[in-house]
């Protein structure tokens, strides 16, 4: 489910940000046009406060509601709304997701009720923050009412409609989709060697698994790069990496008919300056961290080097991966030696091993290799 309540706090960030900006650059214009607002305030309530009927619009994403939020389209409440049966209209313009939220200015006694359009049946209320979230399929015509406390300090209310199904897909943005049953298709592309993390998200914990896996455009032709990935309803862990090089990629979906998902993806470009050679290996310092990807063309391996300057201590190694085919195998050398003194394999569920340093100064190298063809994602090496 969208976070509202984030949305509603980036909203009010920009709208401070803006505040300041001016203010800085003209001290008195702030001024004056605060005393021109108090003066506004006392005698005058804007219309665009206090609607008795609110419409909840459809957008194609998280990312064009939050424009719209940032735009006008958050509602406010206070002293000045006399309906007499302190009810909003809330009236869905298109079928799809639609989400409500309301946030106070603090003060946890304004109770909030939201009916269906029978005004008798109450779907959602306050938390114990004062604030209210709800959130399901709907469609258009569809009609709910907010009902508001007898005495109001200040309310916020935001609401929207995400549109139901989705085609290509932008990073950072969050779109919904119900489940048909059959394989849906996202196309995306890279434009740098990146660690690419999708997040599917069921909205009904109680539902079945979605199925999902990448594909890449080569030749004209569709090649999957990666094996299927398996998304519980019951689980929060979510996320799946891929270390994907610059083109056109697709995301293919298969959820049961019973399932509605949330779908996202961020992008962070990764640098290809690791040490290929022993000579050259790349340091990590004493409680620091390092981590690269592995791409499905990359096949050499990498090094990496620490150094133990006192034994008082044991030190560790802290290997970590996140891929969904294979996983890295990591080989730890002590300078001046060929045999490896320990040899670690990070696989399957277990995205994460410790490797205990001997207590014996010098300088040791950690040699990262993948296990399969299709190993791609991200590894981690930290040194504590």
């Amino acid at each position: 489910m969208i976070d509202m309540r984030k949305i509603l706090k980036k909203t009010a960030t920009l709208m401070m940000t803006a505040v300041i900006g001016v203010s800085m650059s003209c001290p008195k214009m702030i001024v004056y046009a605060g005393q021109r607002m108090q003066m506004q305030e006392r005698y005058t309530t804007p219309k665009e406060w206090n609607y008795t009927e609110i419409t909840a619009y459809q957008f194609e994403s998280t990312d064009k509601f939050e424009d719209y939020l940032q735009t006008g389209g958050t509602h406010l409440y206070n002293d000045k709304f006399q309906e007499k049966d302190h009810m909003v209209k809330i009236t869905v313009a298109d079928s799809g997701y639609f989400t409500i939220a309301t946030q106070t200015d603090g003060n946890r006694s304004q109770k909030i009720n939201l009916y269906d359009s029978t005004k008798e049946k109450v779907l959602a209320q306050t938390t114990s923050d004062g604030d209210l979230e709800y959130g399901r399929l709907a469609k258009a015509g569809e009609v709910f009412y907010l009902q508001m406390p007898e005495k109001i300090d200040k309310i916020f209310v935001t609401t929207g409609v995400i549109k139901d199904g989705f085609g290509s897909m932008k990073a950072s943005d969050t779109y919904y989709e119900s489940g048909t049953g059959s394989t849906t298709y996202h196309p995306f592309s890279i434009k740098k060697r990146s660690a690419v993390e999708f997040n599917i998200s069921a909205i009904d914990r109680n539902s079945e698994i979605t199925y999902a896996h990448i594909e890449k455009k080569e030749n004209g032709q569709w090649k999957r790069i990666d094996d299927t990935v398996k998304i519980k309803p019951a689980s929060y862990d979510d996320d799946f990496v891929h270390g994907l090089t610059k083109g056109e990629y697709r995301l293919a979906i298969k959820a049961p008919t019973t399932q509605l998902n949330a779908v996202s993806y961020t992008s962070s470009s990764k640098s290809k300056k690791v040490a290929y050679k022993k000579s050259k290996a790349k340091k990590i310092k004493l409680d620091g961290q390092t981590s690269n990807i592995y791409t499905t063309g990359e096949k050499t391996s990498r090094w990496y080097k620490i150094s133990i300057t006192a034994t008082k201590k044991k030190r560790i190694l802290n290997l970590g991966k996140n891929t969904v085919s294979g996983g890295y195998k990591f080989t730890i050398y002590k300078k001046g030696k060929k045999k490896a003194i320990k040899t670690i394999k990070v696989t399957g569920n277990a995205n994460a091993k410790i490797a205990k340093m001997p207590k014996k100064k010098g300088t040791y190298y950690i040699r990262i290799s993948k296990l399969t063809k299709k190993t791609n994602g991200t590894y981690e090496i930290g040194y504590y």
